[in-house]
């Protein structure tokens, strides 16, 4: 009996001198010590069990606003079938093989040599391109499976209200996230007055980043009145968000500050104000 190994998606059956190659794309040829004995490419379209889809059909793909949208078609059995790529809802033919139909540059048919892949990718994603994709294989009869494209837009968020009142000495942390997005971002830059701050941090001022959470945070360790100002915080394809940090010397400002019994002083005055409007009239 031979000796049987398996290598990614390669089987290689050796029988003595010679050995079996399948390629897992209904291909396999004998090689012998030097060269090869036998092949035949076209081993699973003779007597083929029919063309099969490895793609579920109804497969739904997010994509965000200004990246890439990567969608899958995978096919077993194309043999002499010619895949194409069609819009459902205005049946416009995208791509036909490896070729563009559709004039627009930002369209890709992708398909590796030696794979079953027939992927569409779309660069520079646009709300407009949301909508449902045909993966067609014109076979006899034509066989299809159908893509949704999702879009999204990612926008970063910072934690907490717009402005923010920090006493004078404290820490306080400055966290920002962000939100629908459908790729986990390179970068999250952070800005102070317009100017960044990433790489121009100190003791008193650290940047902690989880990009794989889509996350990062800057830590005001000892708030001075040189932190004061407006931070903001962005990441490719995404909309920026912006914060205001005030450091005051008390608590709180002196218009949120309330009298003993927690009612502003306000509202202590508004009756003495209405009764010398009454007197005067």
């Amino acid at each position: 009996m031979g000796n049987l190994r398996f290598r990614h998606d390669q089987a290689h059956l050796k029988i003595h001198d010679a050995i079996l190659t399948y390629f897992g794309l209904d291909e396999f040829n004998i090689r012998g010590r030097n060269q090869i004995i036998y092949e035949d490419k076209e081993w699973g379209c003779r007597g083929r069990h029919g063309l099969v889809f490895l793609t579920r059909n109804s497969t739904v793909v997010t994509a965000q606003t200004g990246g890439n949208a990567i969608l899958p078609c995978v096919i077993r059995h194309l043999c002499d079938g010619t895949v194409s790529w069609v819009r459902k809802d205005n049946f416009a033919l995208l791509t036909v093989g490896k070729g563009n139909y559709a004039y627009d540059e930002r369209l890709q048919s992708l398909h590796p040599f030696n794979t079953n892949d027939w992927t569409l990718m779309i660069k520079f994603v646009e709300m407009s391109d949301a909508g449902v994709y045909e993966c067609q294989v014109t076979s006899h009869p034509p066989e299809s499976i159908f893509v949704s494209l999702r879009v999204v837009e990612a926008r970063a968020v910072i934690e907490g209200p717009i402005e923010k009142y920090v006493k004078l000495g404290s820490a306080v942390d400055l966290i920002c996230v962000v939100a629908e997005s459908a790729e986990v971002p390179e970068f999250i830059f952070w800005y102070h007055n317009e100017k960044m701050i990433n790489f121009e941090l100190d003791s008193t001022r650290v940047l902690i980043s989880n990009l794989a959470h889509r996350r990062s945070t800057i830590r005001i360790q000892k708030a001075g009145k040189e932190h004061s100002g407006n931070y903001s915080c962005e990441a490719k394809n995404a909309f920026p968000a912006s914060t205001y940090v005030h450091i005051l010397k008390e608590e709180k400002p002196a218009a949120m500050q309330t009298s003993g019994s927690g009612v502003p002083q306000t509202f202590w005055l508004l009756p003495v104000l209405v009764r010398q409007m009454l007197l005067s009239l």
